[in-house]
């Protein structure tokens, strides 16, 4: 059928597409009718609809004679409206039309999620493609006053906590332009679009690091190390520099990922500094400077400090906890002076907690000049919402532009969401084991 009229779809296509038939027949096996209102017979004087229409009533017409049932107007018109809008074909120009107001809502969710998470998805056009997909057949569902299922929705849950965040968090920018209030089935299906995203992002973010080489000045044997380094490790390296002790102090590490160093330091610097004392570079040395190109440090391991590592907190209620932590951050970080106030908005917005005694806060739009994570570990629990709380992350993310946050998304959630991590931490509350869990 499909075939004949050069219709073509993606395997998530045919499964939604199949999904919506299948309540079509099981409103005419129960003998419930719907209503075409105004704002959906916009399409019906275009030559792209009347080619789906036409489909929709041959196909409706194999559906009557396999059901059983017989298909109203209505219900030809919903199905060449799934046609049209979820863009199963492209019309003879070969553009494919989409509704203004569904490119303006799928640009204001993105724009969302980058002010919130610093993801920038803006000019990812897959994300942009399947969103604008997935929203124009949910205005169509919204406006029928139907809700979408999905058999996924706990596996999804599960496995993609930090996108089912996001997708909870974008739910008023979608209300505001639907007038209704998606459910989290609808969500998630929101949510695997934004998780595709986020690990194409990871993929792309394993880049090559960057090193700064600190040797004595011109001495001939720190240029042949520089060169031989170079040489060794080539495939690892996107840029190396070279400079001498007296130039560290004033150094901008912006774009430094590791120091390596033939001299000793004894000044604290902001990235992490490996001590070569084997200049030859012996294959033990070489292999330990290549796993840690490799590897490199965990995205968590700089993002907590021991200034804002509380244990022990008795007694609180959430708001009261919440002002503390804040409170606290702003005193050892540059955050924004309203820092709490937008903690309280995305609280009122949405569900921080996760389950496992844990709540993750965080500010409604990015806040910090960097990023950090203020822990809170508490003795008795506490409600936070409708469940019960012991263990608080207040994250903090960097409005810095060039900082990646994929990773550092990852394995935080990883980290919060692991039950034996958070036993662990709970039993011994300690910066010390903090550490030891997090590497």
């Amino acid at each position: 059928m499909f075939i004949k009229y050069n219709i073509t779809m993606s395997m998530p296509a045919k499964e939604s597409f199949t999904i919506n038939l299948q309540y079509s027949i099981d409103r005419l096996t129960d003998d419930h009718t719907i209503n075409i209102n105004d704002e959906l017979t916009q399409f019906k004087n275009e030559k792209f609809f009347k080619d789906s229409l036409f489909i929709a009533g041959e196909l409706s017409k194999m559906l009557e004679d396999e059901f059983d049932v017989i298909f109203p107007y209505e219900e030809i018109y919903l199905i060449a409206l799934n046609i049209t809008d979820k863009k199963f074909y492209e019309a003879s120009t070969g553009n494919i039309v989409i509704d203004g107001e569904i490119t303006r809502l799928v640009e204001d969710i993105l724009l969302s999620i980058k002010n919130t998470y610093r993801l920038d998805f803006e000019n990812d056009l897959d994300i942009f493609t399947m969103l604008v997909k997935h929203m124009i057949p949910l205005k169509i569902r919204v406006i029928n006053g139907e809700e979408l299922t999905n058999p996924l929705l706990e596996d999804i849950q599960n496995q993609y906590p930090f996108a089912m965040t996001i997708a909870k968090g974008i739910n008023p920018i979608i209300e505001k332009y639907f007038l209704k209030r998606i459910s989290v089935d609808e969500l998630s299906y929101i949510a695997v679009a934004i998780q595709l995203a986020i690990e194409k992002g990871m993929k792309r973010d394993r880049r090559k690091k960057n090193v700064l080489i600190v040797c004595f000045s011109g001495n001939i044997s720190s240029r042949l190390f520089e060169y031989r380094f170079q040489e060794m490790f080539k495939d690892s390296i996107g840029t190396s520099k070279i400079c001498n002790y007296t130039d560290l102090i004033n150094y901008d590490f912006t774009n430094i990922d590791y120091v390596f160093a033939t001299v000793p330091i004894d000044i604290d610097l902001p990235i992490p500094v490996y001590q070569v004392t084997d200049q030859i570079l012996s294959q033990q040395v070489s292999e330990e400077i290549q796993t840690m190109l490799d590897l490199s440090s965990s995205p968590l391991s700089n993002k907590f400090s021991p200034n804002l590592f509380f244990t022990h907190v008795r007694g609180k209620s959430k708001e009261e906890l919440l002002k503390m932590m804040c409170d606290k951050s702003k005193l050892e970080k540059h955050v924004r002076d309203n820092f709490y106030e937008l903690v309280l908005k995305r609280e009122s917005m949405l569900q921080t907690t996760y389950g496992n005694l844990v709540a993750l806060p965080h500010p409604y739009e990015t806040a910090s000049k960097e990023t950090f994570v203020c822990v809170a570990l508490l003795d008795e629990a506490i409600l936070w919402g409708k469940e019960k709380v012991r263990a608080v992350f207040l994250v903090a993310i960097s409005d810095n532009k060039n900082e990646e946050f994929e990773g550092f998304y990852d394995e935080f959630f990883g980290f919060v969401l692991d039950k034996d991590n958070i036993t662990s931490l709970l039993d011994n509350q300690s910066f010390e084991n903090l550490l030891r869990l997090i590497k």
